[in-house]
């Protein structure tokens, strides 16, 4: 997994890095970003074809890079080895059950595409189940399932933790872990995290003893599910560094600028160990594997800091940098680390038609002093 595309709790899903540049989803269709060439191309081999020029409707669904006619509300794009895992999750309207009005998913599916545009195939398709947050990992794609339940005056959900083999040809999803009759969610769970052998995802429920805000840790070598709130870190997720994982105590209720802890544990969440002190809860713990950053993207959306920056650390904890993040983001959090070289962010001028790619050389850190971080537009 590309962990380092992880925000406050969202993964930047449209996006992942390649050892030239990035894949990224837009408008349809993916694409391939050249670093050396400084060159955008359609992720398609294919001769004679047009590709997203394409007027004909069904000449233009026929590129190898087509992924959508219609704007998904889910796009999730992962990258395993050769291959590019297009997981889209489609709202298909309004429906009414009795007296209840809901959403209704009807269509989530997994395109596979040769990373070198030379096939395109239906990885995974089902009508019957929203899938609302996806993961690729060491071969297998993970992912958040919902099945409705449906009576005349109510509607539950069923929520599961299932994965798909990528290797397999028509995969079957294998169930990771499911809540109980007696588990009541609250809200949705989180972003998926993984790293080395183990994979992390949480659940805010309600049970019997009351109300839960665990994190699951599942190990992929022996099929194990441990529950701990150990890492009850209030919706931001927690980072993985130098083969550690990294959380600061988030307590709920308590304002942003109150002071907290950082702390560090095992990647199986155990034996932890206070790394830096007195730090405003508000601000969130990133990483891109070289550098840990703490971002203020949550303070500003509350109006306790008016600017986003990151603060760069290295791996004994002294400040390499600070980084202001430029007016180009419109996001509503401070954007991803991204990698260990680069960060890259998506543009579009709705304006005058121009879209592409903003990139940030990272070899830049340790000479801003708060400035903001400078990018290369490549439209």
């Amino acid at each position: 997994m590309q962990y380092f595309y992880i925000t406050y709790s969202n993964k930047i899903s449209r996006i992942q890095g390649h050892e030239n540049g990035c894949y990224f989803y837009h408008d349809g269709f993916l694409y391939s970003l050249d670093l050396n060439k400084k060159m955008i191309q359609p992720v398609c081999s294919r001769a004679n074809c047009l590709h997203d020029s394409e007027s004909d409707p069904e000449r233009r669904k026929a590129c190898h890079a087509f992924v959508s006619d219609q704007d998904p509300d889910v796009v999730s794009l992962m990258l395993y080895q050769d291959q590019l895992f297009v997981c889209i999750d489609r709202l298909s309207g309004r429906q009414t059950y009795g007296t209840v009005d809901r959403l209704s998913y009807g269509h989530s599916s997994i395109i596979r595409i040769a990373s070198d545009g030379s096939s395109r195939e239906l990885f995974y398709e089902n009508e019957d189940i929203q899938i609302d947050i996806t993961m690729l990992h060491r071969g297998y794609i993970y992912f958040q399932c919902k099945t409705f339940v449906l009576s005349d005056d109510s509607i539950s959900s069923k929520d599961s933790i299932q994965r798909l083999n990528v290797q397999k040809k028509e995969p079957k999803p294998e169930t990771v872990y499911a809540l109980s009759e007696d588990q009541h969610l609250e809200g949705y769970g989180s972003v998926f995290q993984a790293y080395g052998k183990y994979v992390y995802f949480d659940y805010a429920y309600f049970d019997q003893n009351g109300h839960h805000d665990s994190t699951f840790i599942y190990d992929t070598e022996t099929g194990e599910v441990n529950e701990t709130d150990t890492l009850n870190y209030g919706g931001a997720p927690p980072c993985f560094y130098n083969g550690k994982l990294y959380c600061h105590a988030y307590v709920r209720g308590k304002g942003n600028n109150e002071e907290t802890d950082i702390y560090c544990l095992g990647l199986d969440g155990t034996n932890s160990e206070t790394m830096m002190k007195n730090i405003p809860q508000g601000k969130v713990l990133l990483s891109d594997g070289k550098y840990l950053y703490l971002e203020n993207g949550w303070m500003v959306l509350d109006g306790d800091e008016e600017v986003k920056r990151f603060w760069v650390y290295d791996q004994d904890m002294n400040l390499v940098d600070e980084l202001a993040v430029p007016d180009t983001y419109l996001g509503t959090f401070t954007p991803p680390v991204g990698g260990t070289d680069y960060q890259y962010q998506i543009f579009d001028d709705s304006e005058n038609g121009a879209w592409g790619i903003y990139v940030f050389d990272k070899s830049k850190i340790g000479t801003l002093h708060g400035a903001p971080y400078p990018q290369e537009k490549i439209v």
